[in-house]
């Protein structure tokens, strides 16, 4: 009999995409639920009490199913026989579900309060939510973060060929057919549950978006807000063009990280729209808006340094169905940035500030992006890095993406782009009307 050889990297990148897959499902419901309780806060609406206790059946059942049935996912089980000094770290991690479930029923019991007695309730209700929701992701980041590199690092061949062939058995946990088919079930429930106002879809509560151009992919019109007591944006207003690149410079604090925010849905406007592809999106949630065709790779990179840069590559791809493509998709990336097909396996936080950059902006990149917002791109690069983050832009640039690059003064983003402006103060300029303001004030000082 002909033994079949099977890669460990192949069955071991296999089952943390099932991992990971499952967390992404469960990071989205989240995000529908911080949308109900902003609804709630801001639109003053008594909460939607059937839709939450929904998103609360899904997740205490996933809990269940997972730590409370006297079976641990298999996972951790192997873990637990390769490396007994992670008990301590899995322990936790079950005892984050043990108390989940407590705080689940505390939760409804409050909601039904809120709901039966609104706005009576409704603080509590909300403090209460805000905690479990930060604790959920906090335990969900821990996992990715330190209990899957511990597992790809002293999980054996024979372990992960029995994580990928558990797929296959229904009684798993997490990785069986049957149970997965569940909870996907659930997650289409309340899918179809959620309002369009929440998904950022519905055109009745949408503004009608403004007069464009045939060719206008962007347009953000007096757009206001404000972060603390300061005022990060003041009446912006500007046209980008599909295939632009836009570079907009300023000093640290000048408002060009609020207005990559406020475009991309992480910073909310007092005032004003932003319109992307004829649609207006100025309420619609930041994960809808990625659905949209608007990524961000944010200044500092914000890289997962405990996985692995595959990994890293591959959360990019949350807004998209897992298939075929991906894997297509990811070999393209690699095409480009063969530095990274190098270190794939590696963990990410044993990169460069320059090769972190370059990771940021595959994982972008992976999301197939109609606008992709790059903030501060050039930051501590060495000259090697600088020529291969420009070869990037420049590709991007070529396969249809139109760019947004923010940097502190004019550099290698203004060469690269066709349209300038100047962050002063919360308040965009074109360049060459910023130079004419800065002539007029020396003007000013002379008289």
């Amino acid at each position: 009999m002909t033994q079949i050889s099977i890669e460990k990297p192949s069955l071991m990148n296999g089952a943390i995409r099932v991992i990971i897959a499952e967390h992404g499902g469960i990071w989205r419901v989240l995000d529908i639920l911080e949308q109900l309780q902003r609804q709630m806060n801001m639109e003053d609406q008594a909460p939607d009490a059937e839709l939450i206790h929904t998103i609360l059946d899904y997740l205490q059942s996933f809990s269940h199913r997972i730590h409370l049935d006297g079976k641990d996912i298999l996972l951790h089980q192997l873990l637990r026989e390769r490396v007994p000094e992670a008990e301590a770290l899995l322990s936790r991690q079950t005892e984050d579900h043990l108390i989940g479930a407590v705080r689940i029923a505390e939760l409804r019991g409050l909601l039904d309060r809120c709901a039966a007695n609104y706005p009576e309730g409704r603080d509590l209700f909300s403090k209460q939510l805000s905690r479990f929701i930060f604790a959920l992701r906090k335990h969900i980041k821990r996992e990715e973060g330190i209990v899957v590199p511990l597992a790809r690092e002293h999980l054996l061949e024979a372990d992960w060929l029995a994580l990928v062939s558990s797929r296959d058995q229904d009684d798993d946990p997490l990785f069986g057919r049957q149970v997965r088919e569940e909870f996907s079930a659930l997650r289409e429930k309340i899918s179809q549950m959620t309002p369009e106002s929440i998904i950022g879809h519905n055109p009745a509560v949408s503004k009608p978006a403004p007069i464009m151009g045939n060719d206008t992919l962007l347009k953000v019109e007096g757009a206001s807000c404000q972060f603390e007591e300061s005022i990060a944006l003041e009446g912006v207003s500007f046209e980008v063009e599909s295939g632009d690149i836009v570079a907009v410079m300023g000093e640290d604090g000048s408002g060009k990280s609020s207005l990559f925010k406020a475009i991309c849905g992480l910073q909310e406007l007092s005032s004003g729209s932003v319109t992307f592809s004829g649609l207006d999106i100025s309420r619609m949630p930041a994960d809808k808006r990625v659905y949209a065709g608007i990524v961000h790779v944010p200044e500092g990179r914000q890289v997962f340094g405990p996985m692995s840069i595959e990994d890293n590559i591959l959360l990019g791809c949350y807004s998209r169905k897992m298939d075929a493509s991906v894997y297509s998709d990811l070999e393209v990336i690699y095409e480009g940035f063969p530095l990274l097909r190098k270190q794939r396996h590696q963990m990410a936080g044993s990169l460069s500030a320059g090769e972190q950059q370059l990771l940021a902006m595959a994982r972008g990149l992976m999301a197939k992006p109609k606008l992709l917002l790059i903030d501060e791109p050039y930051s501590d690069l060495s000259p090697d890095m600088v020529k291969e983050v420009s070869s990037v832009i420049r590709r991007a640039k070529k396969d249809g993406i139109t760019l947004m690059l923010s940097e502190r003064k004019r550099g290698f983003a203004s060469e690269l782009a066709n349209r300038h402006f100047e962050m002063r103060k919360g308040i965009l300029l074109d360049v060459e009307k910023a130079k004419a303001q800065s002539a007029d004030a020396d003007l000013e000082m002379l008289a």
